[in-house]
């Protein structure tokens, strides 16, 4: 049975076919995700502390944290102290962050790459320029 639309049908599917197919990037690389400098939910276990300027991750049990140490005047600097450890983190407008690790609700810190992430531009929103990470009594 021949259907009238059969002669469209075929028209369309060679022209699909004579189409270049999409040029590559110049630049092959993931595509850059949009900067979070933390998350908060609920009935979090674990703080996760990203680092991609080193390339590592620390997954730290909020009943292991010790300490909150932070710069009251402008929220730049937070101090954390973890069984053994001792985690500086860096920035500004850091008091969401602050606040967030006060509840045990912080899901997760990150420090910003331009490699990996689009910047915000809102100069209110957190911003971790760096973390840095030290065994205790090394």
């Amino acid at each position: 049975m021949i259907d009238s639309f059969d002669e469209f049908r075929k028209q369309g599917m060679a022209q699909a076919s004579q189409e270049k197919a999409a040029p590559d990037l110049v630049i092959n690389r993931p595509a850059r995700q949009p900067y979070e400098a933390f998350a908060a939910k609920d009935k979090v276990l674990r703080l996760d502390i990203r680092c991609p300027s080193s390339d590592m991750g620390h997954s730290l049990p909020y009943n292991y944290i010790t300490n909150i140490t932070y710069k009251l005047s402008d929220y730049s600097e937070i101090f954390l102290t973890v069984s053994g450890i001792t985690v500086t983190i860096t920035g500004k407008n850091l008091r969401p962050v602050v606040e967030a690790l006060k509840l045990h609700t912080c899901e997760f810190i990150q420090e910003y790459s331009s490699d990996k992430f689009i910047e915000h531009g809102d100069r209110n929103k957190p911003f971790v320029s760096s973390i840095t990470i030290a065994v205790i009594g090394r």
